[in-house]
């Protein structure tokens, strides 16, 4: 999970992941894992996702002033039930 993370927050920021060759070596490393578990990529890729997703939110909460951070943490009322 943490190399797909690490691949998809590489993207986002335009880097050029120049350690392709060792993440492909431990990754090679899981090849028996998820080919016994078809399973363990979708959860793997989807959790990376979710980790990148709170990185970048948490990113973009460094950009704002402490009212709007207070604000982005309030429940929208027009959510509630």
């Amino acid at each position: 999970m943490a190399e797909m993370a690490a691949a998809f927050l590489c993207s986002h920021a335009g880097i050029e992941n120049t350690t392709i060759d060792s993440s492909a070596a431990y990754i090679s490393n899981w090849w028996s894992r998820l080919s016994e578990d078809r399973k363990l990529l979708i959860h793997s890729a989807a959790a990376a996702q979710k980790a990148t997703d709170y990185i970048l939110e948490e990113a973009a909460d460094q950009n704002l002033s402490p009212a709007q951070r207070a604000d982005a943490s309030m429940p929208d009322p027009r959510l509630q039930s």
